[in-house]
């Protein structure tokens, strides 16, 4: 469970022109979850992808990007899932999202975290 969400960053643009922020996550020792499933990975030829969420700073369809400091671009699905589960505190950095999230486009089965 989510315990201290500092929330995200403003948005900014990047060189590609799409929008991204920084989202700081924190949960506690008893309760590990952070209210999110993702979706994809290389395997699939893509991003990790937020597929539901209990947060408000994040929606469906945003590209995770790098969490604490670390790439995501070229992340198998169980990788991204390990480091998500592994930290206490999260800082990660999202691609807002420009289309809406189908489950086709996503693959990969949900991890919930």
């Amino acid at each position: 469970m989510v315990v201290e969400e500092g929330g995200a960053s403003p948005s900014t643009l990047s060189t590609d022109g799409a929008l991204r922020r920084v989202v700081h996550l924190r949960t506690t020792p008893s309760d590990r979850r952070l209210g999110l499933n993702i979706r994809g990975g290389s395997e699939f030829g893509l991003g990790i992808y937020v597929s539901r969420h209990a947060r408000r700073a994040l929606e469906m369809g945003d590209q995770i990007l790098a969490a604490n400091g670390v790439s995501f671009l070229d992340v198998p699905h169980h990788e991204a899932v390990e480091a998500l589960k592994s930290h206490a505190h999260l800082t990660l950095t999202i691609k807002v999202k420009r289309e809406p999230a189908s489950e086709s486009r996503y693959g990969g089965a949900p991890a919930c975290l």
